[in-house]
């Protein structure tokens, strides 16, 4: 196992060194800022009523918040959860080495669900509990509710993977004796993932309250669904343009039709590498159609939103050969399995050394050269949530939120709005002014709309400072001094 220690430990460090390499973005930040802005957990759960998501990511992320307010707080125990995936992986999936080593470096377990922070890292660490414990058939079916439970309350992905791996265990114990175990297997789970449906329901006003018949009535949707499955296997991004997050280099390269074909090859090999466990199978046909189904009803852009689809595979295959009587692996059950992992990597690495040359948002710098610089008695003023959501979280305080006349930190999805124009910017700067003639005013807007210095007669906006060259849209910064004649 020295192998697997080795490659354990380079998984750690590097982790550890693109923690700090990592800036956090609009959405990233928006999850830590509810969680630090809110007194008890009841006012949590009311604060993130928009945000369309389960409890249990939040509720974690608040215990993480009694130790301290920085956001690399919530950095630190998202990546933990990465790392304590790996180790499952090297030291539990029943892979040969370095199918094991290529895994853990893919692109999903090592980029997207560990740098970035979101809860999707959670879903897949009790997708490999799961494995493991299920593998082993060491765990009771309570147990197993209780997991699949609470998976179902970090997302809706969440719920969707569980829901797959319940009707899973219902299919390979359905013929138990003891029928009261899967009784209280089925009762644990609809009770916990009734919990997670109801947190996730958001207010009526909310943009998430679709229209199910709209989307499915229209074929360019299910297309569209259908081909997510390329973004999960194989994300490698299009490295011809800077800010590459979340675009393919298949997109590019390959037509429309042989991509539609691809994506059909890669579903047909997964489909035969399982076919001699029909039930585990099954679990990832549910797994396809479950992923199918959120991208249909939540048509949401992001490879983020894709990984299950891989991810699925991946714990099915482990199922797979767990539970088969045939050790060995075939030559060409290899050879697909390596080139695809060995594409993941090559994905992974990119992001990485992307994520670590350049800023990915350039919010922590702005925050710092405001923190040493502003004057006494000012108030930040932003004209767009994209700007005020970042910068309330690394200079860990709120900020005024221009376009809705109001102090805050985190955003309001419904109601949240920004300033296009400079003369919408320069009415809310008066009205501010008026109200606060002892105030000094800054500016930061991620538009570089002003000339070096503006004159409104009332006062003038004078640049300051800008910092650009972010690797995601909308997350350079301008900052400007109001200056009252």
């Amino acid at each position: 196992m020295k192998t697997e220690l080795v490659a354990f430990l380079v998984f750690v460090g590097l982790t550890l060194l693109g923690i700090f390499h990592h800036e956090l973005w609009l959405d990233e930040m928006q999850r830590w800022l509810l969680v630090r802005d809110s007194a008890s957990i009841s006012e949590l759960i009311f604060n993130k009523r928009y945000d369309g998501h389960p409890s249990l990511w939040y509720i974690l992320l608040f215990g993480v918040k009694q130790v301290s307010h920085h956001p690399l707080a919530m950095q630190f125990f998202h990546s933990g959860i990465a790392i304590l995936s790996a180790f499952l992986i090297l030291w539990y999936a029943p892979f040969e080495k370095w199918i094991r080593i290529l895994l853990v470096f893919s692109y999903f377990p090592f980029f997207e669900y560990n740098l970035l922070n979101a809860n999707y890292a959670l879903i897949f660490l009790g997708m490999l509990l799961f494995c493991v414990i299920y593998s082993k058939k060491q765990g009771p079916l309570w147990l197993l509710a209780l997991l699949l439970g609470l998976m179902s309350n970090i997302h809706i992905l969440g719920l969707v993977a569980s829901f797959a791996l319940f009707l899973y265990l219902i299919l390979d114990n359905y013929q138990e004796k003891k029928a009261i175990n899967l009784v209280a297997f089925i009762a644990i789970y609809i009770a916990l993932s009734s919990v997670a449906i109801a947190h996730s329901i958001p207010p009526a006003e909310h943009q998430l309250r679709i229209n199910f018949g709209d989307k499915i009535s229209q074929p360019s949707n299910w297309l569209k669904s259908f081909m997510t499955v390329e973004r999960s296997f194989f994300p490698f991004p299009n490295i011809t343009q800077e800010a590459f997050w979340n675009t393919y280099l298949i997109h590019k390269l390959i037509p429309k039709p042989l991509r539609l074909l691809l994506v059909l090859s890669v579903l047909g090999a997964c489909i035969f590498l399982l076919k001699k466990q029909k039930k585990v199978l099954v679990l990832f046909i549910l797994g396809l159609l479950g992923n199918w189904c959120f991208t249909l009803f939540f048509p949401l852009n992001g490879t983020r939103y894709y990984g299950f689809f891989f991810l699925f595979f991946i714990v099915s295959y482990w199922l797979h050969k767990a539970f088969s009587a045939k050790k060995d692996t075939p030559f060409y059950t290899r050879l697909f399995l390596y080139s695809l992992l060995t594409t993941q990597v090559f994905s992974s690495i990119i992001f990485y050394i992307w994520d670590w040359q350049k800023p990915f948002s350039q919010a922590p710098q702005m925050a710092e050269y405001v923190i040493q610089n502003r004057p006494t008695n000012s108030i930040i003023a932003v004209d767009d949530y994209r700007v005020a959501v970042p910068m309330s979280g690394y200079l860990q305080e709120p900020v005024y939120y221009l376009a809705e006349d109001r102090m805050g930190s985190f955003c309001h999805w419904i109601s949240t709005k920004r300033l296009d124009t400079v003369d919408e910017v320069k009415a809310k700067l008066l009205d501010l002014q008026v109200q606060n003639p002892d105030k000094n005013l800054l500016l930061i807007s991620n538009k570089d709309n002003f000339p070096k210095q503006s004159n409104t007669g009332a006062f003038t906006i004078d640049f300051l400072q800008s910092y650009t060259g972010s690797l995601y849209p909308t997350h350079d910064y301008y900052l400007y001094e109001v200056v009252t004649k």
